[in-house]
């Protein structure tokens, strides 16, 4: 805008001094304060600028930080729902179907949002699946020791009380299939899961020792469970003899066999005791039988004396 300006000239006066005065009205100064209201106005924009976009990240920094809260305690819930499975199949299906149900309350929000929360929020979900996949292969782990320990007791039973092909049998895939040179051929149970790594060395060994001594106990108590349940009290003697010498019954341990000799003892004096108990009652049985016969024939001779006609 271009601005007039003009000059006044004034006589010297006393009140001005000898000097001369110019009055003159300069463009630059009257458009100043049009100037500063434009600067206030730039300032006052950019205040109210940066005023809403920290508002608005604060605000996303609020809903970033609610659903980091809120996704942790449901992956908490989630990932002691699955670890409460007892299938590893079913401890991971659980999860993955939790971290979903996460994910889809998520869906509001915006994608700026969610390019800051993702990362951090997938960083929470990787961390708790890998407790989770950790936990269902321990799980695993047991479940498979379990059966392979359910399978060494079945194999000890059936080397006892089996007969001699169940017992060959039970041997090999107890203890391992070898040839006549005594090289291992097939790995027994033991020893597949030591090289599977359901066992540690100490536990395969301990599981060695365990059966070695395990089975000739069984195959003892079988005999002395059948001298009993047959009331036999000489082959109850009989077993008792055979613990007593260290050649049978090979794998018992001293106290195993300390043990079964006086439980040996203990079921001959009962058999004893029962078999005479049984004659006993027999004995009694026929002295009673015998009275019941002779009251029955004296009652009988009576009956035909006084029958008789003493006339005759």
């Amino acid at each position: 805008m271009k601005v007039p300006t003009y000059q006044a000239s004034t006589r010297l006066t006393p009140e001005t001094g000898a000097g001369q005065l110019r009055v003159q009205a300069s463009g630059q100064a009257l458009a100043a304060p049009f100037r500063a209201q434009a600067q206030f106005a730039s300032a006052a924009n950019r205040i109210a600028t940066d005023y809403i976009a920290q508002e608005q990240e604060n605000r996303r920094n609020q809903i970033i930080n609610d659903a980091l809260i809120t996704s942790a305690t449901s992956l908490q819930d989630t990932t002691s729902t699955a670890m409460s499975q007892q299938s590893p199949d079913d401890m991971v299906g659980v999860f993955d179907n939790g971290v979903q149900q996460i994910q889809d309350r998520l869906a509001g929000i915006d994608d700026r949002t969610m390019s800051e929360l993702g990362p951090r929020l997938s960083q929470q979900i990787s961390s708790a699946r890998l407790n989770v996949i950790k936990m269902a292969r321990n799980r695993s782990i047991e479940i498979q020791k379990a059966t392979a320990l359910e399978l060494v007791d079945t194999l000890q039973i059936q080397m006892a009380s089996g007969n001699t092909v169940q017992q060959m049998q039970a041997s090999d895939l107890l203890f391992g299939t070898y040839d006549q040179d005594g090289q291992l051929i097939r790995p027994g149970v033991i020893a597949q899961g030591l090289q599977s790594g359901l066992f540690t060395g100490d536990e395969a060994e301990a599981l060695r020792k365990d059966s070695e001594s395990t089975i000739p106990e069984l195959v003892a108590r079988n005999q002395f469970a059948t001298a009993d349940q047959n009331s036999d009290p000489e082959g109850a003697a009989e077993v008792v003899a055979r613990l007593r010498d260290l050649k049978e019954f090979v794998g018992l341990d001293n106290e195993q066999r300390t043990k079964l000799i006086e439980q040996g003892v203990d079921l001959e004096q009962q058999l004893i005791s029962r078999i005479g108990r049984v004659q006993d009652k027999k004995d009694r049985d026929g002295d009673l039988s015998i009275k019941k016969t002779q009251d029955s024939t004296y009652s009988n001779m009576l009956t035909r004396i006084f029958d008789e006609d003493p006339n005759d």
